[in-house]
């Protein structure tokens, strides 16, 4: 009596510009374990280039099912970030895509043929442990690699200040029992830059982690820019809100102090005055005005390493 394997899906969000999506495609089709559908969700009107890749490739899909979906959101030429974004998409393929096991790929990355072999071999629903990631490689511009995550890969239950602070769970590299993604309800749609690391959080809410050691998934790093990082950081300020509940008073401080200290580095003075009022907050729940400039002109001066050390020590007492 033969066992049936689980069906397995992968969804690609992508704006519908980058050629480096055959790569990817090429390298899920090239999987040990065979893949039954790709849906590539174009977050824009044009696929154009989307349909072509799909023509290039058709002779190697084989019993893979691809299909290529449009948003219909509309792009002016170069423009990266529209209302719709990462969690809108994403969230268009898993209503297209209706299989057991779910990966989600960024469109200019790649994985090694094992990967997905990897991962499922990790996975067991039945105990909890509905997620499986795998070590990152990352590829710089100048073709120079690193490991994206370093020291042993955290495993189970995963707090979520290590989630958000540490980046040690990528979405792409993980693999997820469709189980957990319908109790986690999809992405959320009205975040772009940080849906994926959103989703990482209720993930580990949902259900354990499984850390695989072997970087069987390939970051290649790209710049989008001032204004995508700009995002990034208004994004933080609601993802924080949205979980600081997860977080002990020490954590919450952490978050929210880097956050103040990245957004007065990107000169965003709204966003660090948010960032510092919360990081005060932790200590003093309604501080005045005066207390947050001088919070904010503290933390943007070239602090000495040993007072930020003791700043942290002390933060760990308010519990």
């Amino acid at each position: 009596m033969t066992t049936q394997i689980p069906t397995l899906g992968v969804i690609v969000p992508t704006i519908g510009d980058r050629p480096e999506l055959k790569r990817l495609l090429l390298s899920v089709l090239s999987q040990s374990r065979p893949v039954q559908a790709i849906c590539v969700v174009v977050d824009a009107r044009e696929t154009t280039l989307v349909d072509g890749i799909l023509e290039e490739i058709r002779d190697q899909l084989g019993s893979t099912h691809m299909e290529v979906i449009s948003t219909g959101a509309d792009r002016s030429e170069g423009a990266y970030l529209v209302e719709t974004g990462y969690g809108f998409a994403v969230n268009r393929g898993l209503e297209t895509l209706d299989t057991e096991l779910v990966a989600f790929l960024d469109d200019d990355d790649e994985i090694r043929p094992s990967h997905f072999a990897q991962l499922e071999a990790a996975l067991d629903p039945a105990a909890g442990k509905g997620a499986a990631y795998c070590r990152v490689l990352v590829v710089s511009r100048d073709g120079k690699t690193r490991l994206f995550q370093q020291g042993n890969l955290p495993q189970g239950k995963i707090r979520a200040a290590v989630l958000i602070g540490s980046h040690p769970v990528l979405l792409p590299a993980t693999l997820i029992h469709r189980s957990v993604l319908d109790e986690v309800v999809g992405l959320d749609e009205t975040l772009d830059r940080k849906a994926d690391t959103d989703m990482v959080v209720r993930l580990g809410h949902a259900t354990e982690f499984v850390g695989v050691d072997d970087p069987t998934y390939v970051y290649h790093r790209t710049s989008h820019g001032s204004v995508v990082h700009d995002r990034a950081l208004t994004e933080m300020t609601q993802l924080l809100r949205k979980h600081q509940d997860l977080m002990n008073n020490r954590e919450r401080w952490v978050a929210w102090d880097a956050l103040a200290r990245s957004s007065l580095r990107s000169d965003l003075p709204e966003i660090a005055r948010e960032a510092a009022k919360q990081a005060i907050a932790v200590f003093w729940s309604n501080p005045p005005g005066f207390v947050v400039s001088l919070y904010l002109w503290v933390r943007g001066l070239r602090t000495p390493q040993f007072v930020k050390r003791l700043a942290f020590k002390g933060s760990g007492k308010a519990q």
